[in-house]
């Protein structure tokens, strides 16, 4: 799991300078057994720090960065597929800062 974790944050960047980087937001999402998102399956499930439009716009760019670094599928093992199906991961700019 911590793979998946350093892949997307690989994949997503937050512009200092805007509303939504004061934003945390929680999202949760579905996976099949190639690693791969079901993008419907895509929802924000908390948002903190901000106003409802930049938690939209923090959300969104969490989406883009979950489906964009995905490729061919996540690296994840199969036989555990039980373990990592259903996802929440949080996307806190604040600790982004801090690497």
């Amino acid at each position: 799991m911590n793979n998946l974790r350093l892949s997307v944050e690989s994949c997503w960047s937050v512009d200092p300078g805007s509303p939504a980087a004061q934003v945390t937001v929680t999202l949760a999402f579905s996976m099949d057994r190639e690693g791969r998102v079901l993008p419907n399956s895509i929802e924000m499930v908390a948002a903190t720090g901000g106003e409802a439009s930049a938690a939209r716009t923090a959300f969104l760019d969490a989406r883009r960065a979950v489906l964009a670094c995905q490729r061919e599928g996540y690296p994840l093992p199969a036989e555990k597929y039980d373990q990592w199906q259903n996802i929440e991961m949080t996307f806190n700019p604040e600790n982004m800062r801090n690497l």
